[in-house]
């Protein structure tokens, strides 16, 4: 048993946090103009059209398109199931690939034959060539989850839109007492959506607001500032621990690891010959 600290006098590691990285309009529709499988079109749709996370789209099940109704779809979420919205084009890709397939099938499947599934390590090398056959080297599956979120904040003007529909907790909006029309949300504000009926006054050809107006929110917005997701504090289950959240924890359980604890000794006398034997005390 340790009787010192060994953590006594360390310092903390400074870790630094990564912005999300996004693409603008031009390269969203650089990418979505490609001649795709339907297959691809459908993941392309999911990712940067919907938000949805790389290892949702693999959970989808063919169930879960069967049973979409009224522009929703049952999604696998990170920290729960619910219920997301879906464009019209959309499900009808996802309809276009479950004609031979059982219920418990998974939908976006390996091109190699159902009975083998189609992993995250096969989606990545998947997104990454498509990303690459459009030219967008430096960019990963993850950023087209942040490519959804910023242009609709900023189509939007309201980051708790953004939040919404990528199904995140919303900071200071009680959700159970909001109703919202996500599906009507997303048909106004994906970026598929904005390719289509381009930009909005106040925002440059790369999606980026113009010179001047980055403090007075984006355009559409009542109020004097839009929140920035560098200065978000995020909150709910679904949330993923920061980095230096991260290391606080394992610099607190590290500590008290290693931390003396009083010793206690058995609760029965030990037999002639028998070394005693001790152990700290456990947490209650």
């Amino acid at each position: 048993w340790i009787f010192f600290n060994p953590m006594e006098g360390m310092k903390r590691p400074n870790v630094k946090l990564q912005q999300p990285r996004s693409m603008d309009l031009a390269q969203v529709k650089r990418l979505m103009e490609l001649e795709h499988t339907v297959r691809e079109l459908a993941v392309l749709h999911l990712l940067i059209g919907h938000g949805w996370r790389q290892h949702e789209v693999l959970e989808i099940k063919a169930r879960d398109v069967r049973s979409m109704e009224r522009g929703w779809i049952w999604c696998h979420g990170k920290e729960r199931e619910e219920f997301a919205p879906v464009l019209p084009e959309t499900a009808d890709l996802l309809l276009g690939l479950i004609d031979d397939l059982e219920d418990d099938e998974q939908v976006i499947g390996s091109v190699r034959g159902r009975s083998e599934r189609f992993g995250s390590d096969g989606m990545r090398v998947m997104v990454k060539r498509l990303l690459a056959e459009a030219g967008l080297n430096g960019f990963t599956g993850h950023n087209l989850r942040d490519t959804f979120a910023t242009l609709v904040e900023r189509k939007a003007g309201d980051l708790t839109v953004s939040m919404a529909l990528i199904r995140d907790k919303v900071p200071g909006v009680a959700s159970r007492y909001v109703t919202r029309d996500l599906p009507a949300l997303l048909e106004s504000y994906s970026p598929l959506r904005q390719t289509d009926d381009g930009l909005s006054p106040g925002l440059t050809d790369g999606g980026e607001p113009r010179p001047g107006n980055e403090e007075g929110g984006a355009p559409g917005s009542d109020e004097p500032e839009s929140a920035s997701f560098g200065k978000l504090v995020e909150t709910g289950e679904s949330r993923t621990p920061r980095p230096e959240e991260t290391i606080d924890r394992m610099y607190y359980k590290l500590v008290r690891w290693f931390n003396p604890r009083p010793l206690k000794a058995p609760p029965t006398e030990p037999h002639e010959g028998q070394p005693v034997l001790l152990r700290p005390l456990l947490p209650a």
